[in-house]
């Protein structure tokens, strides 16, 4: 028996790759990230970006916004910012 609901089960999958836990540690930081910002921070081409922001998308750890001039940005969900405090809280090494 599973105990975990699929929600939960689509955000931790993707918590467990060091690339996106940069993305998030990134978004952390700036509260928000652009694309072109992430792949000159991350030296990640377009493609892998993409397929790592499609990833935390479906999670439910990043959402894709747009700005007043209609740039794309991503900023971590309400869901990921409990979960991700709470696990850094709980953690004291």
């Amino acid at each position: 028996m599973n105990l975990f609901p699929k929600i939960l089960q689509y955000a931790l999958k993707p918590l467990a790759d060091e690339t996106n836990q940069t993305i998030i540690s990134y978004i952390i930081l700036r509260g928000r990230a652009k694309p072109r910002e992430l792949i000159k921070a991350l030296s990640l081409d377009e493609e892998r970006l993409r397929q790592h922001l499609k990833e935390l998308t479906t999670g439910n750890i990043i959402s894709r916004k747009f700005d007043e001039k209609l740039e794309e940005y991503y900023v971590l969900t309400p869901l990921a910012t409990r979960l991700i405090y709470n696990m850094l809280q709980s953690y004291e090494g």
